[in-house]
């Protein structure tokens, strides 16, 4: 089963999971795994998007190949447009 980018209005394949840790301030994102009702799922492109809120850290574990992902996604973006 598919499953798509949580973002509103959002129908691209989410890729990236992001969860948060309340008690520390942080945010992470991180390669898709099993779907998890405390984890939202993203897109490529909302996942490069995301700025986490003020005063929290990011913490990207996607791996170096996630710039690829996102470039192909703008492309893909900038011809349907």
């Amino acid at each position: 089963m598919q499953r798509l980018c949580s973002r509103p209005l959002c129908s691209r394949e989410a890729e990236v999971a992001l969860s948060f840790d309340y008690a520390r301030g942080h945010v992470r994102l991180e390669a898709l795994g099993d779907s998890d009702p405390h984890v939202l799922d993203l897109c490529a492109l909302h996942a490069e998007r995301f700025d986490p809120p003020r005063g929290w850290t990011l913490e990207d574990a996607r791996g170096p190949e996630a710039a690829f992902v996102l470039a192909a996604v703008e492309t893909d973006t900038a011809l349907a447009g």
